[in-house]
C-alpha cells in the first residue's frame, strides 16, 4: 500500500476504453489492499453460490475460454485465442493460446479443457452449468491446442456456457490453482486473503506485486477504515452515495455502472392489465427519471434489460421505443384503456368499477419497496388508485408464480448473454418454458418462445446476426409491454487517488482489469 498523495482520482467511465499506457509516474510494485463486508470461505466457482468477495477471488485466480467484451458484452477471447464454427453451427473448434501456464508451472492443454467441460456437463457433480450444457453432444481434444465441441442443434446460449466453464485445479496441499493474473498466497486467521502477481501470466503484465482482501464486520467499521486511509479501495458499503464524503485522506468517491436493473412487471391476467394498450398506458405514467432520482440520481434509465451499448441492441433500429407521453397524451391513453372517473370522486375507475392497483415488492428488499412506493405514488398522482403492497419473500415468490399480483417491482442482475435474462430465461437450459411472471396467454407465450429461439439458434453465433433477430423481440415486447424496464442504479467505489488504471465496464466486474492497476506514489511497506 503506497503513501497517499494528492493526485487526481482514478478514471471511471460507463463505456470502457483500453487500459492507458502507464505514464512516467508509474511506480512498479506495491500491493492493493481492498476492504469489504464478506468473508472468504470458498473460492471454487464451479458450484456457484459464492458471495461477492469469494467471486472476486475466483475471478482473479481462474479463467475460462471466453469472457464478455468490456466494450459491448460480445464473446471475447480468453484462454481460447479464437474459435471457428462449422457451416451448420453444430460444431465449434476452440483454438487455445500457446504457452498458457497453470500457477504450478505446467502448461495448459486441450486435455485440461476437455476434462473441465466434461466435469461441468456431469449433472451429478454439483456444478451450476450442466443444465445449460445439455445441448452439448460431445467434447474432444484435437491435438494439444484445439478442442472441438459438438451440439445437438445450433445453440448460442450453450456456446456461451461452454466458454464460461472455469478451469480449476488444486495442488497437493489443496490450494487453488488457476491460470489467472494472480495466484493464491494464503489466508490469515483474521480472514485476510492474499494473492500475488503471477509473473508467468500469458496476458498483459501485472503492475502490482499483489492484492489483499480484508473483511470488515460491518459497514461502519469499513467506512471508518476508508476515512482513515487504512484500505486502498472498496465498494461503498451502503446504498447510494453518501451525502458528504470528505475524508482527510482525499480519497475519491466514484460512480460505477450498475450490475442490476429495476423492472415493473404487469400481471396480464388482471382485468386492467389484460390488454397491451392498458399496460402501455400505465407505463407511460411512470416517470423513470424521477424513480432514479429517488434512488440517489446516479445511474441510467433503460429501455431494455441489458446494459446500454450491448451488442444485442445494435441492429440499426431503436430498441424498445420510449413510451413516455406528454401529460395530455398519457391521460388520453389511460382513458382509451378504460380508466375514467365514473362516480365523480376524483379517482379513475376501470370500466366503471372501482379498482385499486397494488404495486408489490418483498419487504426484505428496501430498494424494491422504495421503488414500488414511488410507482404507486406516481399512479395516484395521475388519478389511478394505487397502493404499496410489501410482503415477505415467500409470499412474493408465490404471488409471482401464481399470478396473484397486479404490478410487481424487481431488481435483477444483468447477463452478457441475452438468452439468460431472468425475465424470460428457460429454466431447463434448452427449449423449456420461459419464466412467465406476466401471465401471458398460450399464443403470446408461443410467440415469445419462437422469438427467443430464433435469436438463440443462429449458426455461427455472430453478434450482428443475432442482434437482427433480437430486434424482432424488442419490437414485440415494446408493443405488448408485459413488463416495463425502469433504470439501473449506479454503485460507488472509494479509492486512493494514487491508484490508477481503473476502467469501469457495464459488462464486466468492476475489478476486471485489476492486473493493470498501478501506483503513482512510492509503495509503502
Amino acid at each position: 500500500t503506497p503513501a497517499s498523495t494528492p493526485t487526481s482520482a482514478p478514471s471511471s467511465t460507463r463505456t470502457p476504453t483500453p487500459s492507458p499506457t502507464p505514464p512516467p509516474a508509474l511506480i512498479p510494485g506495491g500491493r492493493v489492499l481492498q476492504g469489504g463486508l464478506h468473508s472468504v470461505g470458498k473460492v471454487d466457482p464451479r458450484a456457484g453460490d459464492l458471495n461477492p468477495a469469494e467471486q472476486q477471488v475466483a475471478d482473479l485466480l481462474f479463467e475460462s475460454l471466453l469472457v464478455p467484451s468490456p466494450l459491448d458484452g460480445r464473446p471475447d477471447p480468453a484462454l481460447a485465442e479464437g474459435w471457428a464454427f462449422s457451416p451448420d453451427g453444430l460444431e465449434v473448434t476452440f483454438h487455445l493460446r500457446e504457452g498458457v501456464r497453470w500457477h504450478d508451472g505446467t502448461l495448459l492443454t486441450a486435455g485440461d479443457v476437455v476434462h473441465a467441460l466434461e466435469e461441468a456437463r456431469d449433472a451429478t457433480g454439483g456444478g451450476i452449468l450442466w443444465p445449460l450444457l445439455r445441448p452439448v453432444l460431445s467434447v474432444e481434444a484435437v491435438g494439444t491446442q484445439e478442442v472441438r465441441v459438438t451440439f445437438r442443434e445450433p445453440d448460442c446460449w450453450a456456446f456461451w456456457a461452454v466458454g464460461q466453464v472455469p478451469l480449476v485445479r488444486q495442488d497437493a496441499e489443496g490450494r487453488p490453482v488457476g491460470t489467472g493474473p494472480f495466484r493464491w498466497a494464503g489466508q490469515e486467521a483474521d480472514g485476510r486473503v492474499a494473492l500475488e502477481a503471477f509473473r508467468a501470466y500469458w496476458g498483459l503484465a501485472t503492475y502490482v506485486d499483489g492484492w489483499t482482501y480484508q473483511p470488515f464486520p460491518d459497514a461502519g467499521s469499513l467506512e471508518q477504515a476508508l476515512g482513515a486511509g487504512a484500505v486502498d479501495v472498496a465498494l461503498w458499503p451502503e446504498e447510494g452515495a453518501p451525502a458528504a464524503w470528505n475524508p482527510a485522506t482525499g480519497y475519491a468517491l466514484l460512480p460505477l455502472p450498475g450490475e442490476t436493473y429495476f423492472v415493473l412487471v404487469f400481471n396480464a391476467r388482471r382485468a386492467p392489465l389484460r390488454d397491451a394498450a392498458g399496460r402501455r398506458a400505465l407505463a407511460a405514467l411512470v416517470d423513470r427519471a424521477a424513480l432514479l432520482q429517488g434512488m440517489g440520481g446516479q445511474g441510467l434509465v433503460l429501455n431494455a434489460p441489458l446494459p446500454s451499448g450491448h451488442w444485442a441492441l445494435l441492429a440499426g433500429v431503436a430498441p424498445w421505443a420510449e413510451v413516455a407521453l406528454s401529460s395530455e397524451g398519457a391521460q388520453e391513453a389511460v382513458a382509451a384503456a378504460g380508466w375514467s372517473d365514473a362516480d365523480g370522486d376524483g379517482w379513475l375507475d376501470f370500466r366503471g368499477q372501482p379498482w385499486v392497483l397494488a404495486v408489490e415488492a418483498n419487504a426484505e428488499n428496501p430498494r424494491r419497496v422504495r421503488v414500488a412506493q414511488q410507482v404507486a405514488a406516481q399512479l395516484r398522482a395521475a388519478g389511478i388508485p394505487a397502493e404499496l403492497r410489501a410482503v415477505e419473500w415467500g409470499v412474493f415468490l408465490s404471488d409471482l408464480a401464481s399470478h396473484t399480483f397486479d404490478l410487481a417491482v424487481l431488481d435483477l442482475p444483468f447477463h452478457a448473454e441475452p438468452a439468460a435474462c431472468t425475465l424470460w430465461r428457460e429454466d431447463t437450459g434448452r427449449k423449456g418454458e420461459p419464466f412467465n411472471w406476466p401471465g401471458l396467454g398460450d399464443e403470446d407465450l408461443d410467440l415469445l418462445r419462437a422469438l427467443l429461439e430464433a435469436a438463440r439458434a443462429v449458426p455461427g453465433c455472430q453478434p450482428e446476426d443475432r442482434a437482427s433477430r433480437y430486434a424482432s423481440l424488442w419490437a414485440w415486447l415494446d408493443q405488448e409491454r408485459p413488463f416495463h424496464v425502469l433504470f439501473s442504479p449506479a454503485r460507488w467505489l472509494v479509492a486512493d487517488p494514487a491508484l490508477k488504471g481503473l476502467v469501469a465496464s457495464p459488462f464486466r466486474p468492476w475489478y476486471w482489469n485489476l492486473n493493470r492497476w498501478y501506483w503513482t506514489a512510492e509503495p509503502g511497506p
